[in-house]
């Protein structure tokens, strides 16, 4: 991959972009970029679909002016504190094999983790920013409730169109469903707070399906950030983020299936599909036969 085409890559997040990265076999010297993608786009998928505190600009008459929808502040953060990782990384290996590393032999994916690194901020922005603050933010409670409503939802719609493809896919059906299964021992949410929480992170839903399983056991664990971003950069690795990608892929298609819109299923055209492990339906068949799509959901 090329110096240039990697130094654009860099200079703005974009989840197709990372998506192609992590399919992509070979990085000629840049595999800087595999684990920063996986990074950044698990954070987009997660932090970045919450709402923001913006002030609301305006023009100079005073008018507000839209915002774009897209969101990618705590994508581009994480992905600066995983560059600064990857160069902590580099330089105490370096010191160990007795090589030290100079601004006149650094390795080409060290010197793109540090020209990214300084492009976006350098020290003072980390000196700004607390990087734990990302971790924090992510192993929220409240963050992994929502989190976990989008799971069980996408997971009931792989669940059904494997076992019950006769039933059309319906996202009310897979909210009912969701409320049916109680999977929130700290209580279920209302009807109307679950459809907020799908409209909120519906474009991000299938990357939420592939991830979830792993954000939510960080979380349990309470592991260092040091060894978070180790383990970020051993999944960005082989076959499993193709994996978890072609996971993401076979939630995005099923997403598809239903009528609803704004989800990015377009990141994934180029993407091997990969069935996940699914359970079959036990109580769930009589449940959908019985199941009245036209009355509201109890």
């Amino acid at each position: 991959m090329a110096a240039k085409r990697s130094a654009k890559i860099l200079h703005e997040f974009g989840p197709r972009k990372a998506v192609a990265l992590l399919s992509e076999p070979k990085l000629d010297g840049h595999e800087f970029l595999r684990p920063w993608a996986l990074t950044s786009l698990i954070c987009w998928a997660t932090l970045d679909q919450r709402p923001g505190k913006r002030e609301p600009r305006t023009d100079e008459a005073g008018k507000a002016i839209n915002r774009k929808g897209f969101r990618s502040r705590r994508a581009k953060q994480a992905g600066q504190l995983f560059a600064a990782y990857w160069l902590d990384r580099a330089l105490v290996e370096a010191e160990r094999i007795g090589q030290p590393l100079t601004m006149n032999n650094l390795p080409s994916d060290v010197e793109l983790a540090f020209r990214h690194f300084l492009q976006t901020g350098g020290f003072l922005s980390l000196a700004e920013f607390n990087g734990g603050k990302i971790v924090r933010l992510i192993r929220k409670r409240a963050l992994l409730r929502e989190l976990s409503y989008v799971y069980h939802m996408i997971d009931f719609m792989c669940r059904k169109h494997e076992f019950r493809p006769d039933i059309p896919q319906r996202i009310d059906l897979a909210r009912a469903y969701v409320i049916k299964n109680e999977h929130d021992h700290l209580g279920m949410y209302k009807e109307s707070k679950i459809e907020k929480i799908w409209n909120q992170y519906r474009s991000s839903s299938p990357y939420i399906y592939a991830f979830f399983r792993h954000i939510s056991l960080n979380a349990r664990l309470n592991i260092p950030i040091r060894e978070v971003a180790a383990g970020l950069l051993s999944m960005a690795q082989g076959q499993r983020i193709q994996r978890l990608l072609g996971y993401a892929a076979h939630a995005a298609d099923r997403v598809a299936e239903t009528p609803t819109r704004g989800v990015r299923v377009r990141d994934f055209l180029e993407v091997p599909r990969v069935r996940p492990q699914l359970r079959p339906f036990t109580w769930e068949n009589a449940w959908l036969e019985g199941f009245d799509r036209k009355s509201p959901i109890a």
